[in-house]
């Protein structure tokens, strides 16, 4: 017999109540077993203290009640601790079968549900297989002044980000607009003088970017094309009579047009109406596509280049009571709405 069997019958032979054909097995046990023999010894000790416990001179001192539950909870250890005990050492295996089992219910279930509810919700088509990624890759270390103004170019070759300079005290905007090639480390300066309030867009050629600039603060407002290894850049748009400003900006799929966002002044208003317009390279033109209204923001063209969504709230700050609509990039007809009380986040390729 092993350990664990001959354990289950300690109680009995402590009780001298194991009778044949166990007593002798496990007397031979208990021979060559010192676990088992000082488990033999604790078994006797309580055997001893339950002989006292039933005996007339201390059963005086314990109430009937509490005697008679002690007792019976003694009979029942008797009878059933070593079935218990078995049992615990099976319980593991027990526990594991019976969570496969239900797991595997479970997923059959699933595996049967699924599809349907799918196909119900409009879901279901070909399966996608979806793309393998890596372990992630410290492209470079941006320094604090960064915060979240940086953009990667399309290409994933470039990296433009705000850093602080170097400069003396007189200096107004110790800011500077860089570009970090991630191959192979050079990096080129766009804007020695960059404002708190930019907002930059890459070209589809990864080498030119849109830059809109924020008015205010002794800073011209202005709308910027920067190009990578050029000293010069090129100035798209100020603003002009009742305008204060430029907010966002967004090019083009095929690079040939830039919209952005005009701020104009809006009176006794405490925020200015807010315009869209299209500046063209073909031409170069440039002409609203949506009338100032309050609250127009979040820029995206549609694929084929065609139109421009855009988000327009209804108050509040920050707005997000509102719809999205579409303009027709050549300032035609009227824009129409797309989603309502939703932001438009981004647009399938």
């Amino acid at each position: 017999m092993n350990c664990q069997r001959i354990r289950d019958l300690l109680p009995l032979y402590a009780d001298d109540d194991l009778g044949d054909p166990h007593l002798e097995a496990v007397s031979e046990h208990l021979e060559s077993c010192e676990e088992c023999l000082c488990r033999l010894a604790v078994d006797r000790e309580l055997a001893v203290g339950l002989a006292e416990l039933r005996a007339p001179a201390t059963a005086a001192t314990i109430a009937p009640a509490v005697r008679r539950r002690v007792l019976a909870e003694v009979e029942r250890e008797r009878r059933w601790g070593p079935l218990r005990r078995r049992v615990e050492s099976l319980g593991n295996a027990t526990v594991w079968l019976a969570v496969s089992a239900v797991t595997v219910l479970l997923l059959v279930a699933l595996a049967i549900t699924w599809r349907p509810m799918m196909e119900r919700a409009g879901l279901a088509g070909t399966p996608v297989e979806m793309p393998a990624f890596g372990a992630p890759i410290d492209l470079m270390e941006l320094p604090p002044s960064t915060g979240s103004s940086w953009w990667m170019s399309p290409d994933g070759r470039w990296l433009a980000y705000v850093a602080l300079k170097e400069a003396g005290d007189d200096e107004p905007y110790p800011r500077q607009l860089l570009a970090r090639n991630l191959e192979t480390g050079a990096t080129e300066t766009l804007l020695q003088n960059a404002p708190g309030e930019m907002r930059v867009s890459w070209f589809p050629d990864s080498r030119r970017l849109a830059i809109v600039i924020g008015a205010g603060g002794g800073q011209d407002g202005a709308l910027l094309m920067e190009a990578l290894g050029e000293s010069a850049g090129r100035t798209l748009a100020v603003p002009e009579g009742d305008v204060q400003g430029f907010g966002e900006v967004a090019v083009s799929p095929d690079g040939g047009r830039v919209a952005f966002t005009v701020y104009h002044d809006a009176g006794p208003a405490p925020v200015p109406r807010v315009g869209i317009e299209v500046y063209e390279f073909d031409g170069p033109s440039r002409r609203q596509v949506v009338e100032p209204d309050f609250f127009i923001g979040h820029l995206a063209w549609t694929p084929d280049g065609s139109q421009i969504v855009y988000f327009k709230g209804k108050g509040g700050t920050p707005p997000d009571d509102g719809e999205s609509y579409l303009a027709n990039a050549d300032g035609s007809g009227e824009p129409q709405l797309v989603i309502a009380r939703a932001r438009l986040a981004a647009w399938s390729p």
